[in-house]
């Protein structure tokens, strides 16, 4: 989690195996919130998976993804044409 934390990438979100118990889930959470992350389980019973993402709030997002020339694999930002300018 800490590489995934350090990563300059918006685009991957970790996925953890539906190997791991609930017990295992549960510290996963955990680790995940005290490292600034968003966490979530999806599935049911023997098919349930974790999903780990970095908390980004929309202007930093949007700021990232211009950086990135404004389209990743994940996010597309459109600039509203009022506001484009010519070059």
């Amino acid at each position: 989690m800490r590489r995934y934390l350090a990563s300059d990438t918006l685009d991957l979100d970790l996925v953890f195996s539906s190997e791991f118990s609930k017990d295992e889930r549960a510290t996963l959470h955990q680790a995940a919130q005290r490292a600034g992350l968003q966490s979530r389980s999806y599935g049911a019973d023997k098919d349930r998976f974790l999903v780990v993402k970095k908390k980004l709030d929309p202007f930093s997002l949007a700021r990232a993804v211009i950086e990135k020339g404004g389209v990743t694999p994940k996010y597309k930002v459109f600039i509203p044409s009022d506001l484009q300018w010519e070059r």
